[in-house]
C-alpha cells in the first residue's frame, strides 16, 4: 500500500483495483511490475481488498498513486475531493466537525466547499429505499389482488365445464370435504406454479443486473419463502368461493347439467 514517504518524496508507485489488475496482468501477480500512466513508469506496490459496486460504480476499477506523484504526471494542484477516515464510528461526526472548521478557516466561504458524511449519505439512501419498498410493495399487492381475481375466474370456470364430473362422483360417494380439497388444490397448485416462474424470473433478472450494472446483488432465502408462501395463500383465499360452489353442488342437478 502507499506510505507517507511515498507522498513526501514523489515515488512513481502505484496500487491497482482487482478489475484493473484482471485487465492488465490476468492471474499473474503484478506487484513488482510496472505500468505506465502519460508515458511514465510507475511500479506497481499493492492490490487492495474487493470491494464491489456502489451506486452503479465498480470500486475495484480503480488506479491509485501519491498526490504529489499525481501532481506531476497530469501537470496540476486542484484538489477537488479528499476522503477522511474517522477513528472509530463514535468520532464520525466529530471529525466532520473538526474538517468543516479547518476549512472554513482556510477558505472563509462556506459556500467554497462541502462536507459529506457516509452516515448521512445512508440515511439518505435508506430513506429512498424505504420510499422505493413501499411503492414496490403497493404494485405487488395490487398484482397479488389482480393474480387472485384471475385464478377465481379460471376456477369458477373450470366449476362450470366441470360440472357433470363432479356430479359423476357425488354419485359414486364422493363427500363434500372431498370435492373441497379437490378445488382447493388445483388453485394452490396453479397459484404456486405462478409463485415459482416468479422467482425463477426473478432470480435470472437479478442475475443479469448484476452482470449489465456492475452492482452486487444477493439472493436471501426468506424473501423467497414469503413470496412463494404469498402465492399459496392468494391461491387459498380465492380458490375457496370456486371449491364451495363446487361442493355444494347437487348431484342430480350437476348429472342433468348440459
Amino acid at each position: 500500500m502507499l506510505a507517507p514517504l511515498d507522498v513526501t518524496f514523489r515515488h512513481k508507485v502505484v496500487v491497482l483495483g482487482t478489475e484493473v489488475t484482471e485487465n492488465l496482468f490476468g492471474t499473474t501477480d503484478p506487484v513488482g511490475k510496472h505500468i505506465l500512466i502519460n508515458g511514465i513508469e510507475f511500479t506497481v506496490v499493492g492490490l487492495p481488498e474487493s470491494k464491489g459496486g456502489s451506486g452503479g460504480m465498480s470500486l475495484d476499477n480503480r488506479v491509485l498513486i501519491p498526490l504529489t506523484s499525481a501532481n506531476l504526471v497530469l501537470g496540476g494542484q486542484n484538489i477537488r475531493t479528499v476522503y477522511v477516515q474517522a477513528n472509530s464510528p463514535e468520532t464520525v461526526e466529530q471529525a466532520a466537525n473538526a474538517l468543516n472548521d479547518w476549512l472554513l478557516k482556510r477558505f472563509r466561504d462556506e459556500d467554497s466547499f462541502n462536507v459529506f458524511n457516509q452516515a448521512d449519505m445512508l440515511e439518505t439512501v435508506n430513506q429512498v429505499t424505504s420510499t422505493l419498498t413501499l411503492m414496490l410493495g403497493g404494485i405487488a399487492g395490487i398484482s397479488l389482488l389482480v393474480g387472485g381475481i384471475g385464478i377465481m375466474n379460471i376456477m369458477l370456470v373450470s366449476v362450470s365445464e366441470r360440472t357433470r364430473e363432479i356430479g359423476i362422483r357425488k354419485a359414486l360417494g364422493a363427500r363434500r370435504r372431498d370435492i373441497l380439497r379437490q378445488f382447493l388444490i388445483e388453485s394452490v397448485v396453479l397459484s404456486g406454479s405462478g409463485g415459482i416462474i416468479g422467482l425463477i424470473v426473478g432470480g435470472v433478472f437479478s442475475l443479469a443486473l448484476q452482470q449489465i450494472l456492475n452492482i452486487s446483488v444477493s439472493l436471501s432465502v426468506l424473501p423467497a419463502a414469503l413470496a412463494f408462501a404469498s402465492a399459496v395463500f392468494v391461491g387459498v383465499f380465492f380458490g375457496i368461493y370456486p371449491a364451495r360452489r363446487a361442493a355444494n353442488l347437487n348431484p342430480i342437478d350437476a348429472l342433468q347439467y348440459e
